[in-house]
């Protein structure tokens, strides 16, 4: 019934739904879009010392609480943001090279954890391979950080949006 009468909810519908994500990410993505700020969160000053890691993927050097702070403050998220469109620049200024073959064909599913690591095993992430294989890559490719920054958009514009009145 909400969505009969509300176009702002059918147009964030349709942005989730072109995202193509699977079951275990639309579960988490529910949770970010879920989390209510509890009078035991941290603040935005204890979280800023873990930005940088954030931005670099370094997610097992910070905690649960800071990752959740991280993804659902919109301040820090901006901040985020801002950090990594500046590491883009500068990578693209130092590294005048064409995509790279990962770029074209990543899924928003590959980058979930990248853009949303609240609701993420850090033990698991910290110890796997792969994903720090992939972190490493990321961090250093302009092209794949820029699909980051647009599912970081994507994402944050859905969750900041002020709740509908109808």
């Amino acid at each position: 019934t909400h969505l009969d009468h509300c176009p702002e909810c059918v147009r964030d519908l349709k942005k989730i739904s072109d995202l193509n994500l699977n079951d275990t990410n639309l579960s988490r993505l529910s949770q970010l879009f879920t989390a209510k700020t509890e009078k035991n969160d941290i603040s935005c000053s204890i979280a800023k010392p873990d930005i940088m890691a954030f931005v670099m993927m370094a997610f097992h050097e910070s905690n649960d609480k800071i990752l959740k702070h991280l993804c659902t403050c919109g301040k820090c998220s901006d901040i985020v943001y801002k950090y990594r469109d500046s590491i883009i620049t500068e990578l693209k200024i130092d590294n005048k090279s064409k995509p790279c073959f990962f770029s074209s064909k990543i899924s928003y599913n590959n980058i979930f954890d990248f853009v949303i690591p609240y609701g993420t095993d850090l033990n698991q992430y910290k110890q796997s391979e792969s994903m720090q294989s992939q972190a490493s890559h990321v961090r250093r490719c302009p092209f794949c950080l820029e699909k980051i920054q647009e599912f970081h958009r994507i994402i944050s514009e859905i969750h900041e949006r002020p709740n509908s009145n109808t």
